[in-house]
């Protein structure tokens, strides 16, 4: 038998001999050494690479009958039983820890950190924080956990530990006694006398009931937005108080025994005089239609609109509110007057938008806007 150069015969092969096999016609290829532990020398006389999946190098343990990976691909990290795995946070108890990533290519190496209220001690365990710290440091003197940092509603003293300001609060100091004062309590619940204070159902603010025999029970001072406070001290809805039309915020009026209204729920007339809202979309109520705000005449028993909604004009004599194509009125007109009655108006224009002309239109004194061009402008 003789060597020859192998390196092109078969990938791997170091040594190599074409020899005749019995029973064969023609030159068999027979791989007698392989090139390192990379690969292995089969019962066939061919070198087997030791090709593991997600790795870039690996190598045969010395039986060789197992494969184990020296170096993964990226992204890859490997575990204890030689093998590539994925890079993800591994999740441990308190924390999480990074096996690898892209671009290391160190992947033996780890970093762990530990969630809020947890501190790391050795590489890969969190240990929880004491009771109300957010933030600590185990010490290897003492072996003993250092707070840093406490969490909202716990005190900060200067023997770093937490205490608990109670029930609500927020922020504390202790006291000549070493005890907890509230400063401030957490959002929705209301300090008082520096106690916290959870007030009732619906409402915005209160305070504490000093005639309860039940620990931090409170009475409404303030109703949330579209509740009213009423003399038992609860917050009822305004859209449902009779007497006040569709009211948005109400008040109870202590001397009048009654719910009196702020503000309207939709488009209504407010009357602000007597706190409440009226419909305004009827064409027939002549003295409410199209009126946003309004006082009550209780003389002649109706009403004089302040303002009007948009799109109506309001008639300066009459306190009415008009839209300008329903009373044959240029749109160009800025102010309106009523020659007539509120029954039986005639609707003059007292003033135009500038680049109109204002011209009267007949014997009743009624005047109109007019586009230079002698066009009328708007009107119907």
């Amino acid at each position: 038998m003789e060597y020859v150069n192998c390196s092109e015969g078969s990938p791997g092969c170091l040594k190599c001999i074409y020899e005749v096999q019995e029973g064969q016609t023609k030159e068999d290829f027979i791989c007698n050494q392989c090139v390192n532990n990379e690969y292995r020398l089969t019962e066939f006389g061919t070198c087997e690479h030791c090709k593991m999946r997600y790795c870039k190098i690996c190598h045969y343990n010395e039986n060789y009958t197992v494969s184990v990976c020296d170096k993964c691909d990226d992204g890859y990290y490997i575990s204890s039983n030689g093998e590539c795995k994925d890079c993800s946070n591994i999740y441990i108890s308190g924390g999480k820890c990074d096996i690898c990533s892209d671009n290391k290519t160190d992947y033996n190496s780890r970093k762990c950190w530990c969630d809020n209220g947890y501190t790391l001690v050795g590489n890969f365990n969190c240990i929880k924080c004491q009771e109300g710290c957010s933030r600590c440091n185990y010490n290897n003197i003492t072996n003993e956990l250092d707070c840093l940092e406490c969490k909202k509603g716990y005190f900060f003293t200067t023997d770093k530990n937490c205490i608990y300001c109670g029930d609500g609060c927020q922020s504390c100091y202790l006291n000549e006694k070493n005890e907890p004062v509230c400063l401030s309590c957490f959002s929705g619940i209301f300090l008082d006398k520096n106690k916290c204070l959870s007030c009732p159902e619906k409402c915005s603010e209160c305070i504490a009931n000093e005639s309860s025999l039940y620990k931090n029970e409170s009475i409404c001072t303030k109703c949330n937005y579209y509740y009213g406070l009423n003399k038992e001290k609860k917050c009822i809805l305004c859209s449902t108080i009779s007497g006040i039309g569709r009211c948005a915020n109400c008040q109870y009026n202590e001397e009048k025994d009654k719910f009196e209204c702020l503000t309207c729920l939709y488009a209504d007339a407010y009357i602000i005089n007597t706190f409440q809202c009226l419909i305004n979309d009827d064409p027939n109520q002549l003295y409410l239609y199209g009126c946003r705000e309004a006082t009550f005449i209780e003389e002649s028993n109706t009403y004089e609109c302040l303002k009007c909604v948009y799109s109506f004009i309001q008639i300066i004599n009459d306190k009415t509110c008009r839209q300008l194509n329903e009373i044959g009125i240029s749109s160009d007109c800025l102010e309106v007057e009523n020659l007539g009655t509120v029954e039986n108006p005639i609707y003059t224009c007292n003033k135009c938008k500038n680049n109109t002309a204002h011209i009267k239109i007949n014997s009743n004194g009624q005047k109109n806007c007019y586009t230079r061009t002698g066009n009328f402008s708007g009107y119907s």
